[in-house]
């Protein structure tokens, strides 16, 4: 739930360093709280003082919690340490394997744009929502000349390869992205075909 800041209590913290507030507060801005931080029934801060502090850093007014029944001070203490003990922080090595896995996604090679700009294309054709008969002949007239394009594609590719301008990985890209202009053109041009036919039947 959203609790508003000002309402929070803080009573003495067995944390006594809070290192980092400002790169947390950055995080936070970009992706929000991860984890709420956790209260009492009182609105008592039991956990997440780094992250109520990074908060009001940024200038929020409520922020998420989660709030539990404490019956005592010893159950409080035990709560707030088992939070901190629980938390298990990535090694050197999975950090690194973490940030070569984030790198290759954000830069993807030749073929898995190639594959990622492949299946939005059809995700798009796949989304065509409520359209008049009237649009969606349209659509798929304009979109059977992908046909003759990938033919066109694979006739210039095929000759600037003969002629060395490109090389041998990029005329096989060149061809997929071909085949699959000519194929896309084919369907298109059979649903154009088959809505002509349901038009013109009495």
């Amino acid at each position: 739930m959203l609790v508003r800041i000002e309402d929070i209590k803080i009573k003495r913290r067995i944390r006594k360093e809070n290192k980092s507030i400002d790169s947390l507060a950055d995080s936070m801005r970009v992706y929000g709280l991860l984890n709420p931080i956790v209260l009492d029934t009182d609105y008592m801060l039991i956990a997440g003082f780094r992250r109520l502090q990074a908060a009001k850093e940024l200038g929020w007014t409520t922020i998420p919690a989660t709030i539990i029944d404490v019956q005592n001070k010893i159950e409080r203490m035990e709560i707030e340490l088992e939070e901190n003990i629980q938390r298990c922080d990535f090694t050197k090595e999975e950090l690194l394997a973490g940030y070569e896995a984030l790198h290759r996604l954000k830069n993807p090679g030749l073929f898995r744009r190639l594959a990622e700009k492949i299946k939005n294309f059809f995700r798009r054709i796949f989304e065509i929502g409520e359209e008049s008969r009237f649009e969606k002949r349209k659509k798929n007239a304009i979109l059977s000349l992908t046909a003759p394009a990938g033919l066109i594609l694979a006739v210039i590719s095929g000759i600037l390869h003969k002629a060395s301008y490109i090389s041998s990985l990029l005329l096989s890209a060149l061809n997929l992205v071909s085949l699959v202009l000519f194929i896309c053109g084919i369907i298109f041009f059979i649903r154009f075909q088959a809505g002509s036919k349901k038009k013109s039947a009495p």
